[in-house]
Order: C-alpha cells, then sequence, then structure tokens
C-alpha cells in the first residue's frame, strides 16, 4: 500500500511539473506579471507579437476598429490565428461614428474563421438608451493566459507619429497599454464570455461579396501581411516586436474589473475600483486621464484626499489640445474647483502641439495602481461599459512617476488660477449648453 502511495505520489509530482513547463514554454509561471508599454511602437510591437503567439483562442473587443492602416494590420494578424487553428472573436462597439469596418470586410473575416459580435448596433426601433449606451472596452486576449490592455483603438490616430490632418497634432493620441501575464487573465475571458453569450451584442447581418470587393480586400491584406511583419514606424524588425513582451514584473493583487453586463447606469460596476484607491490614498494620487469633467462621486472622492492633503498630481488635455470641445469647455470653466487645487492638487495639462493625452491611468501611495478604459466624465460613469484592472507594484508606479514628470517638461502646470471671469462670460447660455451635453450623451437628466 505504501509503495502504491508513493507511486501516486511521484505520478501527481511529475504531472505538475509537467504542467508547470508547459505554462511557463507559453506565458511564463503561473504568477500575474506585467509590463507598462508607454510608446505607440512599443504597444503595436506587443500585438503583433501576442497575437502571432496565439494558438487556440484569439478575443478582441473594441470601442473603435477602423479600416486603415493600423486596422488591416490587425485583420491580418487576426486571419493569420485563424489559419492557424485558433478560435478568433471580436467584439465592436454598433455605433454609427465608431462602427468603421466596411459591411463586407465584416462578411470577409467571418468567412475565413473570424466570429464577430456588435454591440448595441444603431437600429430604428431600439429604445434611446440602447443607442446611447457605448461599449468602451479596448482589450486583446490571447489563450486565457496573456493579454493586453490597452488605452486606445484600433485606429491610425493611436499609432502614427505623425497628425492625420496637418496641423492638428490633438488628433493624434498619446496613450499606454499593459500586457499581463497569468490568473488575472481568466478573468477578463471570463468577462468576455459572459459579453459574447449576452443580448447587448449580435451577430452582423451576413451579406454576399462582390468580385471588386474581394479583390479589394485581397490587395490590403497582401500589402498588410508585409507591414505587419515591418510595422509602420519604420526599421522594427522580427525581433524588435518579439522583445516586446520580453522584462516582465511580478505584481500582486491583481483583478480585472468591469461593468454589469445589461445593467449600467442601475448598480455599481467599473467605478468602484477606482473610486476605492481615490478615497483610501495616503500621500499621493497620480492620474492621466483625457477628459476631467467630475460627477459628484468622483468629485467627493477627491475631496476627501484633499481633506488629508493627499498631494494629487493630474495629467490631462489643455482645453485647447482636446478633441472632445463641450467636455473641454466644462472642464475650463470648473477646472479651479478641482478639490485641494493651489494646495496639495495640481493639474499638468499637455499642450496641443504635443498631441493628445489618452492614457487613463491612476496610482496611489507608490504601489497601488490601475489600468482603465475609464474617463473621468459623466458619459463613462453613466453610459459607457468600461474595464479595468488593478494591482500593486511598486516599480511600476515608479515608471508611471517618472513618466509623469517626463512629460511636465512639455507641458503647462496649472495650479488654480480663478476662473470667475471666464464663467461669468462664457459665450454659450447655460440651458443650452446642458441641452448639448444632454444630445451627446455625457450627462443624464438627473444630473441636469
Amino acid at each position: 500500500m505504501r509503495s502504491l502511495v508513493s507511486s501516486q505520489k511521484r505520478i501527481f509530482i511529475i504531472g505538475i511539473w509537467i504542467a508547470s513547463v508547459c505554462g511557463w514554454m507559453n506565458y511564463g509561471w503561473a504568477e500575474d506579471r506585467a509590463k507598462l508599454l508607454e510608446t505607440r511602437s512599443d504597444i503595436a510591437d506587443a500585438g503583433i507579437a501576442l497575437t502571432e503567439r496565439s494558438q487556440h483562442s484569439l478575443d478582441m473587443a473594441f470601442f473603435h476598429f477602423a479600416e486603415d492602416r493600423t486596422g488591416w494590420v490587425a485583420i491580418h494578424q487576426m486571419l493569420r490565428a485563424a489559419q492557424r487553428g485558433a478560435k478568433v472573436r471580436l467584439i465592436i462597439d454598433g455605433g454609427i461614428r465608431q462602427r468603421e469596418l466596411k459591411r463586407s470586410t465584416i462578411a470577409y473575416l467571418q468567412e475565413n474563421g473570424v466570429e464577430i459580435r456588435i454591440f448595441h448596433e444603431r437600429k430604428l426601433f431600439k429604445p434611446f438608451s440602447w443607442h446611447n449606451q457605448r461599449l468602451h472596452d479596448k482589450m486583446v486576449l490571447s489563450d486565457g493566459r496573456a493579454a493586453i490592455f490597452p488605452t486606445g483603438n484600433i485606429k491610425d490616430n493611436y499609432y502614427t507619429h505623425k497628425p492625420l490632418i496637418p496641423g492638428m497634432a490633438h488628433h493624434r493620441f498619446n496613450d499606454v497599454a499593459l500586457y499581463v501575464e497569468g490568473d488575472v487573465v481568466q478573468e477578463a475571458q471570463s468577462y468576455f464570455e459572459e459579453l459574447w453569450k449576452s443580448g447587448e451584442v449580435e451577430s452582423p447581418t451576413s451579406r454576399k461579396i462582390s468580385v471588386s470587393e474581394r479583390q479589394n480586400i485581397t490587395k490590403q491584406l497582401e500589402l498588410y501581411s508585409r507591414v505587419s511583419r515591418a510595422w509602420i514606424h519604420g526599421g522594427r524588425t522580427a525581433r524588435d516586436i518579439q522583445k516586446a513582451l520580453d522584462d516582465l514584473i511580478p505584481v500582486e493583487e491583481a483583478r480585472f474589473f468591469h461593468d454589469p453586463i445589461g445593467q449600467k447606469g442601475k448598480i455599481a460596476g467599473a467605478e468602484v475600483p477606482i473610486l476605492e484607491l481615490i478615497r483610501t490614498a495616503k500621500t499621493e494620487l497620480l492620474i492621466e486621464n483625457p477628459y476631467v469633467v467630475l460627477t459628484p462621486p468622483f468629485e467627493k472622492a477627491f475631496q476627501e484626499a484633499a481633506d488629508k492633503k493627499v498631494q494629487t498630481t493630474l495629467m490631462t488635455n489643455s482645453p485647447h489640445g482636446s478633441d472632445q470641445m463641450t467636455t473641454a469647455y466644462r472642464y475650463e470653466a470648473e477646472r479651479h474647483k478641482f478639490p485641494g487645487m493651489g494646495e496639495s492638487a495640481m493639474i499638468v495639462e499637455r499642450n496641443a502641439s504635443e498631441g493628445m493625452q489618452h492614457a487613463k491611468v491612476f496610482a496611489k501611495d507608490g504601489e497601488y495602481m490601475i489600468v482603465t478604459s475609464m474617463n473621468l466624465d459623466p458619459r463613462s460613469l453613466n453610459l459607457n461599459n468600461e474595464i479595468g484592472i488593478s494591482f500593486r507594484s511598486r516599480q511600476l508606479v515608479t515608471q508611471l512617476r517618472d513618466r509623469i514628470e517626463k512629460l511636465k517638461e512639455t507641458s503647462t502646470i496649472y495650479r488654480g488660477e480663478n476662473n470667475a471671469k471666464l464663467d461669468a462670460k462664457l459665450s454659450i447660455p447655460r440651458s443650452i449648453q446642458r441641452c448639448s451635453l444632454l444630445l451627446l450623451g455625457a450627462v443624464t437628466r438627473s444630473q441636469l
């Protein structure tokens, strides 16, 4: 009996060892590890490398998915994964402005093994709430063990160095992304599965592809099959791309969080971990966020931090460097009211000539950090479906602090100059402001 137990124990230990080795060969050890990607090139390289690794599954969800250079590289990578036998799925937002993939391209992807779902596609007889709630998710999941959570979308604005419109640098976005390996990815995978099976998404209507459409798609894929091997930033080699997933840092207490599917605005969601991080800060808050119009819950949380004299640094866009005019207008009028402004709080405003700041990152006390899709505005709180990942890592928070200090050199520091005169001279009547905000989906009626 003893020899039988001993043999079973040896078999068990050998099995564990084999499973560990197999896991290490694919993505590393089971612990959660991460890397903060700060440049367009690094984010693009990591995306290509991750999709090349995918053997069993590749799942993506995005707010914007454009049919431009960046989009065609992503399409090429999805098709390559499908050809290898991986299960490839894509969820995209169905808004008029966000729905940038042609129906012929969607049909071609479906025809070649890529499954697609559309979130809240615009339809005439759907209620207003359906039309106004958008999928703001941004994530790429590979084999349930590795993922990229970028703060940007699949579109040239987020990856090209030059502005798409000459002289308008704010149409070029500056983002970050978090690459993660480990058990936390399974939490994101479970969310994706739930969203995929929910009534919030639906399959696109099938259609035939014309001869000319097929020829154009084939031409684009031939072109971007070369681009994906030598990324559009010039000089990117296969080695550069593979190195993008190296040098990972162990992180602790990693958690994926998201808004409740189909219950946005009805029960608490993605805002909870962010509010908790702000409220519980003891000494320092570091924040990057592109759109800042504080809602009551966030105003209260920041006030609690200010009452404790927490040193808060908020990096955002200057009022003239934003692509959202209504949000920028309210931010300029209200920024001097930011809790702690002029004392413990400081706003770092990115100049329009440097491109638009689009990263969404929160950190506190030198060790806790959140990378999210959520903006500090009413639309993200009340309407958009948002996600994020929180974790503990002194090294990555230090990297974020160094990043902000470097960006300060080409930014303007706002310390709370009173905007009372500006408030008195606002050229747009407040009643019209409220109507425009409501039509844009920035607030709900209860906030008016």
